[in-house]
């Protein structure tokens, strides 16, 4: 861009005060009359020769601080905007910005704030997902400890009933086909006896299984193999 300073002036000789115009129309009026009139310039500027579109013209009569300051620009110094105008720039527009290095400064500091606050909204998050995590653990904490509070009570009036209760119960102990491990039963059949096969329920679905029955005898249930409360009646016999 080339600096062009005109001053408000008198240009058409009519002895009336022109306002600026056009710079291009005033450099080819400026261009005629130095053309037809050799000595054009010497008569505006007589001790001074410079190239036309360098001049400064004294405007005679005329306040010096009503000189007006202009830019010769061309629409191709700002080509560079259509190739980012449908570009995203984190709501930064290049047609608000007169240069293009203007234009990537905004657009990294546009870029720097949009991932700052992503950051942020990223903690915000880690600390809020921390805040449920460390309430779940004590609810799971708070809630383990009223289970093991609960069992110890049953296991404690199941004790108490066991004491209490004098009557004798008839225990088995019965093995299975695959296993040697020996599994105890109550049973209100006496005549189940040492080598018998019986039907018993086995598992959370208490499917019936046959089992061979491998030891009989009589016991309170403060006495008993296996906890009472805990203990499975034989269905029959097989």
């Amino acid at each position: 861009m080339i600096p062009i300073r005109f001053p408000i002036n008198d240009w058409d000789g009519d002895g009336s005060t022109d306002s600026l115009f056009d710079i291009t129309m005033e450099m080819k009026v400026c261009e005629s009359f130095q053309k037809k009139e050799t000595n054009f310039l010497d008569e505006l500027i007589p001790d001074v020769e410079l190239p036309i579109s360098d001049l400064q013209y004294e405007n005679d009569g005329v306040d010096s601080s009503a000189e007006e300051e202009f830019s010769l620009e061309s629409d191709d110094d700002y080509d560079w905007r259509e190739a980012y105008n449908d570009t995203e720039n984190y709501g930064v527009s290049p047609y608000e910005h007169e240069t293009q290095e203007e234009f990537f400064d905004a657009c990294n500091r546009a870029e720097e704030m949009h991932f700052q606050k992503l950051m942020e909204e990223h903690e915000k998050e880690m600390e809020e997902f921390e805040k449920k995590q460390k309430a779940f653990i004590e609810e799971c904490k708070a809630r383990d400890a009223k289970r093991r509070i609960e069992e110890q009570e049953e296991i404690r009036r199941n004790k108490e009933e066991d004491i209490k209760d004098k009557k004798e119960y008839i225990y088995c102990g019965v093995v299975f086909d695959d296993n040697s491990q020996i599994f105890h039963y109550i049973t209100d059949d006496e005549g189940i006896s040492v080598g018998d096969s019986v039907i018993v329920p086995v598992g959370y679905n208490n499917e019936e299984t046959e089992a061979v029955v491998m030891s009989v005898e009589k016991c309170l249930r403060i006495n008993a193999p296996y906890p009472f409360c805990k203990t499975k009646k034989i269905i029959r016999k097989a």
